[in-house]
């Protein structure tokens, strides 16, 4: 099959969205498909993926020169499929391309999918959250996305939010995210990155990842470790992603502060581009616990990637979260409960970990593995062009 890809922020971020997108895209283009990823400014990644990357043009100010922008993607998608001819088309994201071209492919005559995830999908209105809590783009979301030939839901959380929409369930996939056991699993050097963060050798380490985001609700973390502390573990805390230098150490006393590790960036991909990085990969196995504070997801794939490492997992009972972490791999506290989750870490920190929960953790990441999941894709676009082919004939 000749399938098409479009991430357009793909080399602009390494979120969980484009960790999906670059795996599947090797993956269908391994097995043997021929597949193009189109994103804004290819020629700055330092890597040949076995896939092919494509341009597509920068637009910007995209809401503010609305209905331009919409008639300059349009005009360029449809340039393309009439240049190169795909059998199938996945758009990675819901706004603004996902609504934008929603009603170009069947005009094409090319079946497309839609993948949203996070703000394109959800809303809420608590933490100023999703596209849709504007009423414009609300009404453009709504016309656009049940236009779809199908729809991917990662999460059972996000089929919720596709069916409010009036997507019809039939045109529902439900393909998660995946992940790689063999890479995540793999022995690394835990003390040369303890030693590189300044944490002991034998202190005890908690993990957080992902951007610095009020639906992460970091704000509590501090206020965590310090409880931590009072109880006597000897605990310091990694917290890695986008934005996370803006998090407040104040609530932790001085001598204290230096136990919340902070790190912004995680260094250049590699130029094999394995994803996620090889740095993240040291941060898991340097990790004792894996803490997730999210209120709001709509997967989290840092989760999966933390249970192949093998890490116990703590986390709140969120939309999104509690589709990977349930009781039996992880300890889920009520949502927002802080003093449930203080007494789930202090029961972390002391419980031994045991062969059984660790083979749990384990078989729950090998179900979730990439090329189980490039398949379940591969069956979708197949399907997808066979009818196409069966509607023209």
């Amino acid at each position: 099959m000749k399938i098409a890809q479009l991430c357009h922020h793909f080399a602009d971020s390494l979120g969980g969205l484009e960790v999906c997108v670059h795996n599947v895209s090797q993956r269908l283009a391994l097995a043997g498909h021929h597949v193009s990823l189109y994103c804004c400014g290819p020629g700055r990644l330092p890597f040949r993926p076995p896939y092919r990357l494509r341009a597509f043009p920068r637009l910007y100010k995209v809401r503010q020169t609305y209905p331009l922008s919409k008639w300059a993607a349009c005009a360029f998608v449809a340039a393309e499929q009439l240049r190169l001819r795909y059998d199938v088309w996945q758009v990675n994201g819901g706004y603004p391309y996902g609504a934008y071209l929603s009603g170009l492919f069947a005009r094409l005559g090319v079946p497309a999918v839609l993948r949203c995830s996070g703000e394109d999908i959800q809303a809420e209105p608590d933490i100023g959250y999703g596209y849709r809590l504007d009423p414009e783009l609300a009404r453009l979301i709504e016309r656009g996305y049940p236009r779809y030939d199908a729809l991917v839901a990662i999460s059972e959380t996000v089929t919720r939010e596709y069916l409010a929409l009036g997507v019809p369930g039939e045109r529902i996939a439900r393909i998660p995210n995946g992940v790689d056991v063999e890479r995540l699993a793999a022995p690394r050097d835990r003390q040369a990155v303890r030693e590189a963060h300044g944490i002991p050798r034998d202190a005890k380490v908690l993990l957080t990842v992902g951007r610095n985001h009020p639906k992460k609700n970091y704000r509590i973390i501090p206020a965590l470790l310090d409880g931590l502390l009072d109880a006597g573990h000897d605990a310091w805390w990694l917290v890695a992603g986008r934005g996370v230098s803006a998090l407040d150490a104040q609530a932790l006393a001085p001598e204290r502060r230096r136990r919340l590790v902070l790190v912004e960036e995680l260094g250049a991909p590699p130029r094999d581009f394995s994803l996620p990085p090889d740095a993240l990969l040291d941060l898991y196995k340097a990790a004792d616990v894996f803490v997730m504070t999210s209120l709001l997801e709509t997967f989290g794939i840092v989760l999966l990637e933390a249970l192949a490492a093998g890490l116990p997992l703590v986390c709140f009972d969120a939309p999104g979260v509690r589709d990977v972490a349930h009781p039996g791999v992880a300890r889920v506290c009520p949502l927002g409960d802080q003093a449930a989750m203080a007494r789930a870490l202090h029961d972390a920190l002391i419980a031994p970990d045991t062969p059984e929960a660790l083979r749990a953790r384990l078989d729950f990441a090998r179900d979730h593995s990439w090329d189980r999941v490039a398949r379940d894709y591969a069956a979708l676009y197949a399907s997808l062009a066979r009818s196409a082919r069966e509607n023209t004939t």
